[in-house]
């Protein structure tokens, strides 16, 4: 029988990823739908990420940091403001 402390670390790993790539998805994709896509995939995988730290302090606490820091990060990256061209203020300016 495969145990919980087996488990979470390919889930923390698999989540960090997906939510990575539902990072990049809501922050450069051309249209706006995909770009609402990857926003609720990346509310989905926060979801995830606060059950599974609620059930880590249950059941195996030392996944618990680990988690709450993935889920951290990812927020991070999600309000991180990214830095607009130049040389489109430039084109703006110049018109």
């Amino acid at each position: 029988m495969l145990e919980l402390d087996h488990c979470l670390p390919p889930v923390l790993v698999l989540g960090l990823a997906l939510g990575a790539w539902s990072v990049l998805s809501a922050r450069t994709a051309p249209a706006q739908g995909r770009m609402a896509r990857g926003r609720r995939l990346f509310v989905v995988v926060l979801l995830a990420f606060s059950g599974g730290t609620a059930l880590a302090a249950v059941c195996c606490p030392e996944y618990v940091v680990p988690s709450g820091l993935c889920a951290a990060g990812l927020l991070l990256a999600m309000l991180w403001e990214a830095p607009r061209p130049a040389l489109k203020e430039r084109q703006l300016l110049s018109d």
